[in-house]
């Protein structure tokens, strides 16, 4: 008896072996060897195609025990760390480490990635929910729902897309087939699934380098590691609010709390002024203890996640003990923690600084909302000008390379223009579209406008600046407390809000006499931040598209009208400065230091600079019946934002 075949399509034409089915649903494979430090030789079964299916990742992880989640990762203890999400209907995006795909199957994934289809390293898997007749039926459906703008049918090969259950918003999946004749050889979801109105993504190279945390972040998560490796837990598993306590260093508990709504630039100056006098006289034991701090698993991989939990739950602490607040503050802390150990590093000859940058760098995860993406970046804006000032020649080879693949990144390259809220109605306002160091302080009005064009593109195309603003008002309100808020955003600065390009620009100075980083690395980081501003600037466009067709001067000069839509305009001016500034730096740095390569690809982008294109939401096509045209789905209540609690 011959193995069962399944046929699809209209007309039965499309045909499905069970060697192929297999391919789709648990992968195929190749055994690698693969030598050891001490030269022993060994094998390992690495992925050459296929798998998209949650439990047939399941089962090739479970031959790699070194792979964890990024929950769980350390990289002291793990090999490689993995990423998994969920989208509204059920896809999954999962996150391969490099080492565990064949070359051929890891350059697979780089085509799509370079044409805006699909995320590098990254693979789609079918929901978690999906049975195997689930998959038949969809694969199915899909096949008879051909989206033919979108296919390319050949007599040998063909590429075709199609959508399955079409008829409820949340449940719409698009699927890719790749055929031989009319054989399928593989079948899997595609990255942008059917534009719902709300949270249907298209590819985003956001997406592809952002690994937030969040209600749909999917993965064998064990937080049971946390009491084994964290000195924040109780022997009970418990996260104790005095073992954090004790842990904070006492240089820490002395510092002044800066006053929320204020600029903050001169307590930061005092502040820093504090920590160079300190350290001065401190005692090894006192910096094992700041290092004791900063090397403990859950300050290192989620401190603002700590930060939140201990506003939930010991707020009646908080307001009893102001002195309690030092200890809170786990992210300022971060920052005193990180510039002490440079201080120190610089007085003696050490590099304790390094190696808690590099670690942080390496392991620490963003938590989905906006403020945890900020922090992020005020952070990363010490620790980059440590790199560049630290005495050991190899601080900014470290840093940058760390950067290249840390999992924290897209919050370095989410950049937010603060011009907007400094600048006056008059001609200086009109002269000049930008400027670094901005003077201002940071208050909860500008965290909701940075939530807001985060949204992503299709909350810009499918809401007002309104909505918006109130969707990001409610997500602000529904996960930080207001004292959080308070507390955390008076740490701020607009400093701390400079572009990425203004720290490329001065490469050539930092750099000086250091150890080069690797041009591989500065290759990643210039396409992963020259992505991210063009994704920054079409949010921009999207979020007043009639401003870009419309000229300034057609107003009576000095009128709100015409400085409103200047200061519109200068928000996407600034960005495609900003980003030629980026290119022109490091092309010029390349060409003094001889990286070809980077060169080249910098040299290149700038030729396509501000015409290169990030797709949009896509809705399925009017020729497929869908819910698209049931009148009942045409428009969301107007405060019905429900499905706001699911990122």
């Amino acid at each position: 008896m011959g193995k069962k075949v399944h046929q699809f399509g209209k007309n039965e034409e499309y045909l499905l072996d069970e060697r192929a089915l297999r391919h789709i649903l648990d992968g195929n494979f190749v055994v690698r060897s693969i030598t050891d430090i001490n030269g022993k030789k060994t094998t390992e079964e690495v992925l050459s195609g296929g798998l998209h299916t949650l439990s047939g990742w399941s089962s090739f992880l479970a031959k790699h025990p070194g792979v964890v989640h990024l929950l769980d990762y350390d990289p002291e203890v793990n090999d490689e760390w993995y990423f998994a999400r969920e989208l509204q209907n059920g896809v999954i995006t999962l996150k391969i480490p490099r080492k565990l795909f064949s070359k051929d199957a890891a350059s697979i994934t780089m085509m799509p990635d370079i044409h805006y289809k699909s995320g590098y390293l990254w693979k789609t898997l079918f929901p978690q929910t999906y049975t195997e007749e689930d998959i038949l039926d969809v694969i199915g459906q899909a096949l008879i729902n051909i989206d033919v703008e979108e296919s390319e049918i050949g007599d040998k090969q063909s590429l075709i897309i199609g959508f399955a259950r079409t008829m409820e918003p949340f449940s719409a999946i698009r699927i890719r087939f790749q055929l031989e004749g009319k054989n399928i050889r593989s079948a899997f979801p595609t990255w942008d699934q059917p534009h719902t109105g709300n949270n249907g993504k298209p590819y985003s190279h956001e997406h592809s380098i952002s690994f937030h945390i969040a209600e749909s972040t999917v993965g064998n998560i064990n937080r049971q590691n946390l009491k084994t490796r964290s000195h924040l837990f109780s022997k009970r598993g418990f996260f104790e609010f005095y073992n954090l306590i004790n842990l904070t260093p006492l240089f820490l508990l002395r510092r002044t709390t800066p006053e929320y709504g204020q600029i903050q630039d001169e307590w930061h100056e005092q502040r820093k002024a504090e920590i160079r006098q300190y350290i001065q006289g401190v005692s090894d034991a006192e910096l094992d203890a700041i290092e004791g701090y900063l090397f403990d698993f859950c300050i290192s991989k989620e401190a603002f996640f700590l930060q939140c939990k201990i506003y939930e739950t010991e707020q009646e602490l908080l307001d009893k003990y102001p002195g309690f607040l030092n200890v809170a503050a786990m992210m300022q802390n971060l920052c005193d923690c990180m510039y002490a150990l440079f201080c120190s590093d610089n007085l003696k000859t050490e590099r304790r600084f390094l190696s808690a940058m590099q670690r942080f760098l390496s392991m620490s995860v963003i938590h989905a909302g906006g403020m945890n993406t900020i922090e992020g970046k005020r952070l990363f804006h010490l620790m980059s000008q440590c790199a560049s000032e630290h005495h050991a020649e190899d601080s900014i080879k470290i840093f940058i390379e760390a950067l290249a693949v840390s999992p924290m990144r897209s919050a370095v390259y989410n950049e937010f223009n603060v011009n907007t809220f400094v600048k006056k109605n008059n001609d200086e306002g009109l002269a000049y579209i930008g400027y670094s160091g901005v003077r201002m302080a940071f208050t909860r009005e500008h965290l909701v406008e940075f939530i807001a064009i985060t949204l992503g593109e299709n909350y810009l195309l499918n809401f007002s600046r309104e909505v918006r603003l109130k969707m990001a008002d409610i997500l602000v309100s529904e996960n930080y407390s207001s004292n959080l808020i308070r507390d955390s955003l008076a740490y701020f600065r607009g400093e701390d809000f400079d572009f990425f390009a203004e720290k490329l620009y001065l490469i050539e100075s930092f750099v000086g006499n250091k150890v080069l980083p690797a041009e591989d690395a500065f290759i990643s980081v210039m396409r992963d931040y020259c992505r991210m501003l063009i994704t920054y600037r079409l949010r921009i466009v999207l979020e007043d598209p009639d401003a870009y067709q419309a000229d300034p001067f057609d107003y009576e000069y000095g009128s709100t009208e015409m400085f409103e839509l200047t200061k519109q305009k200068h928000k996407r001016m600034f960005i495609v400065l900003m980003h030629q500034m980026a290119l022109e730096s490091m092309a010029k740095f390349s060409a003094k230091v001889g990286y070809q390569k980077l060169e080249k690809r910098c040299q290149s982008l700038l030729k396509v600079m501000t015409k290169e294109q990030i797709p949009t939401p896509k809705h399925i096509p009017n020729y497929i019946p869908s819910w698209e045209q049931d009148p009942k789905y045409r428009k969301f209540p107007k405060d019905d934002f429900s499905f706001l609690r699911r990122d």
